[in-house]
């Protein structure tokens, strides 16, 4: 089953909060929606579920305009970010609600919340009550829940954000095997990069209330749309400079790049993927001089922040893997980026 937004507008009071919006979602495919808090992401999967009513616009299932239709009748599998179970009904009760509310027969219940059990891997733990599991188990017992009547849409909203680091690691990898075992066209709400890339096969970035740039994981990666979608996804330093003839120079004059030939002349910004940095002893021929301020170590990763230039521009750089032989604070060295992206405003 498709989903498809034309022309979505949503105001809440004086807030704009959903501008012009307009995606297609085709069948069996696991989308994310990703973006700052307050960007319109929860509210455009409320709008496709009907839990809210657009300003403007048209919500299609397929070849069916469902813009009209209440909740109950649009057959959309909804788990939220705090599992919403029933604390009075065991982990089996609380998948067949769904079915009982149908009115379906006893049997089909049973197989079918066995079907899920196994699918969820909780088989064995039908009598616990919701308190007797821990986050992951019960994030589990929802999404066989919304799974239950067979949706024709899966909607998460920021499913694993309630649950720790390692938690989410694992709930992420065994939603993705669980979509590609099942197919459900799936839409879900994260403002983590790194859950949206691993999970998805698109990403759509949002951006006050707007779509900012949709595509694969990859594709938002290497071909950002703008200096938001870059600096978004993280790691970037943004250098604010000016644009002259085929240089770029920062705004005190002190460190210049060469421009891709056509780029206008006027107010540019330089971005650097920290990683993207090179670090040089302090006695090479090219490069910024540069002098190490501080060293901060997250694992294998070491983020080294300086100070660049005569008029001390700070500038952080990331070295990946072994740096047993990274310069100390107050050393002198020299940078120079690999790859920049220039944007200009």
């Amino acid at each position: 089953m498709s989903i498809e937004v034309k022309n979505i507008d949503k105001h809440f009071d004086a807030f704009h909060v959903l501008r012009d919006v307009s995606l297609r979602v085709e069948s069996g495919e696991l989308v994310a929606l990703l973006g700052p808090s307050g960007s319109g992401k929860t509210t455009l999967l409320r709008v496709i579920a009907g839990l809210e009513r657009q300003d403007r616009g048209q919500v299609w299932h397929h070849d069916d305009n469902v813009s009209g239709q209440p909740v109950r009748e649009r057959n959309v599998g909804f788990v939220f970010q705090h599992f919403a179970l029933f604390s009075h009904l065991d982990v089996f009760e609380n998948i067949a609600f769904a079915l009982r509310v149908r009115k379906r027969p006893q049997a089909e219940v049973r197989a079918r919340v066995d079907e899920l059990l196994r699918l969820v891997q909780l088989h064995g733990y039908e009598h616990r009550l919701p308190a007797q599991l821990s986050g992951g188990q019960r994030q589990r017992v929802a999404l066989a829940r919304a799974l239950a009547a067979r949706p024709k849409v899966l909607l998460l909203d920021e499913p694993f954000s309630a649950l720790d680091a390692q938690v989410r690691k694992d709930l992420r990898a065994w939603l993705r095997r669980l979509h590609d075992e099942v197919r459900t066209t799936c839409l879900f709400v994260t403002h983590d990069q790194e859950e949206a890339f691993e999970l998805a096969d698109r990403v759509v970035l949002f951006r006050d209330g707007a779509i900012e740039q949709v595509g694969t994981p990859d594709q938002l990666y290497r071909e950002p749309s703008s200096a938001f979608v870059m600096k978004f996804l993280g790691h970037v330093q943004l250098l604010d400079g000016d644009v002259a003839g085929e240089q770029w120079r920062s705004r005190d004059g002190a460190l210049q790049l060469p421009v891709p030939h056509g780029l206008a002349a006027g107010p540019t910004q330089a971005a650097l993927r920290l990683h993207d940095v090179d670090l040089l002893p302090a006695g090479a021929s090219e490069g910024w001089p540069a002098q190490v301020e501080r060293l901060h170590s997250s694992g294998p990763r070491l983020t080294v922040t300086l100070r660049v230039g005569p008029g001390a521009l700070p500038l952080r750089v990331e070295l990946v893997g072994e740096h047993g032989a990274a310069p100390q604070p107050g050393d002198h060295v020299r940078v120079w980026p690999r790859q920049v992206r220039f944007w200009a405003g």
